[in-house]
């Protein structure tokens, strides 16, 4: 009846496009690092620190959504829209920054 939305964390989205991007027989570690260095740098100068915290916390602390709820006092729609928010500040930061040339992966 409804369709739910899959949340995809950012490391698979990195390990899907690197997958995605080599060739039969190429090591694409190398691309992999690129993509993994400019996320990184989203998130350190993209994103508020309410987007950065909760970040933080799902993606690399690995708490679910209503522990971070908890932790930071919040309900767990606010944590969902933060991350929702963050995820697009960062593909709109990749995207720009990939489209401009500066960066081929």
């Amino acid at each position: 009846m409804f369709e739910t939305k899959r949340t995809v964390r950012v490391t698979d989205a990195i390990e899907r496009y690197a997958d995605a991007s080599s060739l039969p027989g190429s090591d694409n570690s190398a691309q992999l690092a690129a993509y993994q260095a400019l996320v990184r740098s989203a998130i350190r100068h993209q994103l508020t620190d309410k987007q950065r915290q909760a970040v933080q916390l799902y993606y690399y602390d690995r708490y679910n959504i209503y522990q971070i709820a908890d932790l930071l006092g919040i309900t767990p729609s606010s944590v969902s829209r933060r991350l929702e928010h963050a995820r697009k500040r960062i593909r709109l930061f990749v995207q720009a920054y990939m489209e401009c040339g500066i960066c081929r992966l």
